[in-house]
């Protein structure tokens, strides 16, 4: 069974003691890590940077077990980042800087068409409520069309509303 989720990768960074620790997250990011970590055919649809943060996030990514072969590079767009912190109680507050993320423009490169082919073909197609809300109009459009079109013998799509963190 083959799995594609959509949606937008971000570097993330978390408090570590007196500095900060590097890492990525995202709501679908972390359902399709965990679904490739217990063995199944799962593939990512994004966008990132060019950039080298990038580049490593998306060698993370593979290392776990990810098909990265939908991950799309733009090529002058950064990835998002959101930053956490966490309160003498324990509430973690988080801030983001994704206004201009690649993945808000995912569906802009030419390499789209074909990485949305790929993902009608998927037998599940998962994405995110945050995936609809960072798309603009015309490219949420896109996505629910190509939710619809599906495989021959239809495809199985779902909303995931994981919460935003990085996988562990």
């Amino acid at each position: 069974m083959r799995l594609v989720f959509i949606g937008e990768a971000m570097l993330e960074l978390a408090r570590a003691g007196s500095g900060w620790q590097l890492g990525h997250g995202g709501d679908t990011l972390n359902t399709a890590i965990h679904l490739a970590r217990l063995g199944h055919d799962t593939a990512y649809l994004t966008a990132i940077g060019s950039d080298p943060l990038s580049g490593d996030m998306k060698a993370r990514w593979a290392a776990e077990g990810l098909d990265t072969r939908l991950v799309l590079a733009h090529p002058s767009r950064s990835s998002g980042l959101y930053a956490i912190t966490t309160d003498a109680a324990g509430e973690r507050s988080f801030a983001y800087w994704r206004d201009t993320s690649a993945a808000r423009a995912m569906f802009d490169l030419p390499q789209s068409d074909e990485a949305l082919d790929q993902a009608a073909h998927a037998d599940v197609l998962g994405f995110s409520l945050i995936t609809l809300a960072i798309l603009p109009p015309d490219a949420r459009a896109r996505l629910i069309a190509t939710a619809r079109s599906g495989r021959p013998g239809g495809v199985r799509w779902q909303l995931s509303r994981a919460p935003v963190e990085r996988y562990r």
